[in-house]
């Protein structure tokens, strides 16, 4: 149960679910797919503490299948990444959001996602909050792992408030 009160049910099959109140039905946060061998797996660490995040640790992950070209497996890794994202924000659980946002964020910046990034940037740039976090904080996180790599940084312009343009 997230602190939102939303439920959360993890199966043996390694399938998990979360209750949308938007939908008013059970959407998936998580499956074992043959497609979880194409792409390494996100280390617990890498994970936030949140209600999801500690299901997802729970989790046994595949190996990654041998010959898998780097280009195919940081796809895959991105589409998981944002799946999660979008079961997140359905749960409302604020620490998760943040958590798994820094992950994908660092994960696009370590494939140059440049139009994903400019996408992120975009959304954060619109007033109001996130699973309870306000979007400019979000922002101000997201800004920080795009300037820790020098090469995205310098993909991007300044704008004169001092955030990234694309």
């Amino acid at each position: 149960m997230t602190s939102a009160g939303v439920p959360l049910l993890g199966f043996s099959t390694g399938n998990i679910f979360t209750f949308s109140l938007d939908m008013n039905c059970w959407q998936i946060v998580d499956s074992m797919t043959p497609l979880m061998k194409l792409c390494d797996s996100v280390d617990g660490d890498e994970l936030p503490d949140g209600p999801v995040g500690r299901l997802l640790k729970r989790r046994k992950r595949p190996g990654l299948l041998p010959s898998i070209p780097r280009t195919v497996s940081a796809s895959v890794k991105e589409s998981l990444l944002e799946g999660w994202l979008q079961a997140v924000k359905t749960a409302g659980s604020s620490m998760d959001y943040r958590g798994l946002l820094m992950t994908y964020m660092q994960q696009l910046v370590r494939n140059r996602s440049l139009s994903k990034i400019s996408g992120v940037l975009n959304d954060l740039n619109e007033q109001g909050s996130i699973c309870g976090v306000m979007r400019s904080a979000l922002r101000e996180d997201v800004e920080k792992v795009v300037a820790s790599d020098p090469m995205t940084s310098s993909l991007l312009r300044p704008n004169d408030s001092g955030g990234l343009l694309f």
